[in-house]
């Protein structure tokens, strides 16, 4: 079950009151921004317009909307990204505890390979505080 958030935590959440975020791509579901504090050259998040907390609070009735999360991410770095090679893409969650933001977010890390000792730290894939988002999926589908 998603988790229950406070009308306080809503409205505390930088990306609820997402008026003075500089948006690059937005449809009625997600926006996409540039990160305030790029882990590489190409690092941006999609965020859904609804509050959840974390995907580890999720279940399988959410699974579209990751799968949709990721697609417009896909579709974003395929449009404004000339050089982009998929296999130089890290998508993925921080995982809780370890999120700074209690807003869901998908981060977008382009090229991967361009990231220093510690970002490659903070954005471990499948580590305890970040999880790739095919296995995100998986991990919904078996709740």
């Amino acid at each position: 079950m998603a988790k229950l958030i406070s009308k306080k935590s809503i409205k505390m959440c930088i990306f609820c009151g997402h008026e003075n975020l500089s948006i690059l791509s937005q449809n009625d579901q997600f926006m996409l921004i540039k990160d305030i504090k790029p882990a590489t050259a190409h690092h941006y998040l999609v965020i859904p317009k609804e509050h959840y907390s974390n995907i580890k609070y999720l279940n399988r009735q959410q699974i579209p909307m990751i799968e949709d999360m990721k697609q417009m991410g896909l579709d974003f770095m395929e449009k404004n990204v000339p050089e982009f090679d998929r296999n130089n893409l890290r998508l993925g969650f921080h995982w809780a505890p370890f999120n700074s933001i209690d807003h869901i977010h998908l981060h977008l890390l382009y090229p991967y390979e361009q990231m220093n000792w510690l970002q490659n730290l903070i954005f471990r894939p499948n580590s305890y505080w970040f999880i790739e988002v095919d296995e995100g999926i998986k991990y919904l589908q078996s709740r």
